[in-house]
Order: C-alpha cells, then sequence, then structure tokens
C-alpha cells in the first residue's frame, strides 16, 4: 500500500547517515502526523526484503508501507483513547521497520558482524538534533531471531516548543541483515508525552514486537 504522509530524507539511504540524527530527527516529526496514507494494520505476517513480521499486538494500529528494490520502510501508528494522554493530538506510538542497504564501507571496512554492530552502537549513543535535549539513555545488546541487535533507549526533551514542554521516549535497535550482509535492519519505537505525564513503558512493546520477527534470504521481485 502505497503512503502520501511519510517523511523521507529525500535521496539519502537511511543507514547513509548518522542514524541517531535521522531518526530521532524523523519520528519527532512523526509524532504530530495525522492518519492520512495509513490504512487500518491486519493481523496477518508481512514479509519483504528477507525480514518478516506480525503486526504490534493490541487494537487501533494503522501501517502504512514503502517498498524499493533495497529498501523497504514499514510505519505503524498507535492511537489512544480520549483522555489517556493530556492532549489527544499528541497521544499514540510511532514503531516504524527499516531495511536499508548499508553503505559500501561497512561491508568493506567492518568485516565481521561484531564490529557492525560497534559501529551501530556508535551511531546510536551519537547526540541527537540540537532542539532534542537527551535526559537519560543506555544501550545493550538484545537477540532477535537467534542474532545479536544493538538496542537503545533514549528520553530526550523537545525543545523546539518550550512552552509544550514535551518529552520524547525511544527505543533504536539496528543489526545487520543475519542472511544478506549488504543490508541493515532498523527498529525503532517512540512515543512523546508531555512531561508531567508518567512515561509510556516501551520495553514490554519492543520485546514482543521483535521477537515475533525472523529473517530468511531477501527476495527483491516483489517490488510495489
Amino acid at each position: 500500500m502505497p503512503f502520501q504522509g511519510f517523511y523521507k530524507p529525500e535521496g539519502i539511504a537511511l543507514f547513509r547517515h548518522t542514524l541517531t540524527l535521522i531518526l530521532l530527527g524523523t519520528l519527532a516529526g512523526c509524532a504530530n502526523q495525522n492518519l492520512a496514507g495509513y490504512m487500518p494494520a491486519t493481523p496477518d505476517r508481512v514479509e519483504y526484503l528477507g525480514v518478516t513480521l506480525l503486526p504490534p499486538p493490541g487494537n487501533d494500529w494503522y501501517v502504512a508501507e514503502q517498498r524499493d528494490l533495497n529498501e523497504w520502510r514499514l510505519v505503524y501508528k498507535h492511537t489512544l483513547p480520549a483522555g489517556v494522554h493530556s492532549d489527544p493530538a499528541e497521544s499514540g506510538m510511532n514503531i516504524m521497520v527499516v531495511v536499508d542497504a548499508l553503505p559500501a564501507e561497512y561491508h568493506q571496512q567492518f568485516a565481521t558482524r561484531g564490529t557492525v554492530l560497534d559501529e551501530f552502537r556508535k551511531r546510536l549513543e551519537a547526540p541527537g538534533p540540537d532542539y532534542l535535549k537527551t535526559l537519560s539513555s543506555k544501550t545493550t545488546l538484545i537477540t532477535i531471531d537467534g542474532n545479536e541487535a544493538v538496542c537503545h533507549t533514549r528520553t530526550s526533551e523537545d525543545l523546539s516548543n518550550p512552552a509544550a514542554h514535551t518529552l520524547l521516549d525511544a527505543e533504536f535497535i539496528a543489526l545487520p541483515h543475519p542472511k544478506d550482509p549488504t543490508l541493515g535492519v532498523m527498529i525503532t519505537i517512540t512515543s512523546r508525552r508531555f512531561a508531567n505525564d508518567p512515561p509510556t513503558p516501551l520495553a514490554p512493546l519492543t520485546d514482543v514486537f521483535v521477537q515475533q520477527m525472523h529473517f530468511t534470504p531477501p527476495v527483491r521481485d516483489a517490488i510495489r
């Protein structure tokens, strides 16, 4: 399904830039998007470029998708009932899955999976854009379908609108594709809230979502 309301850095693959800069900026913008271009998510498993997954658990998820020869972007957006959040316009969560071609230097300079993971860690831990002030962060290793991945958790204050005083909770997960070293896989889960609202626990959602992911040899003939 094509989508119309999704931000995409023009002509630049996600992994060709510092991951944190692009993803924090992208998802800070996504938090206020409406559902234009999104469709209600179905319970069916989806697959492209050797990544197969189920939608997030629960109701009220919407999905948008974009496919290319070496790129797959899948965005799930969750809406919360009125009254759950201080401002319904700010409520909800976003999950973005990106499978993208890694730049040549990743599979030339970084010869092993371990060194690629180290490079992902460095980029995920890099400072975000100036308008996002990091309040807390941590990085761990997790396992997805038997493969190690870097997981970086960060809470940031959005300084672009000081009067609103909003925070962005985010988890970024990155790993080289287990079946194709020329591809990288990135999962981001974010939730925006006001500073006086309790944080949304992302870890339980992350655990359920990533543990149902599986990897197969990529097939590039399903472009739409």
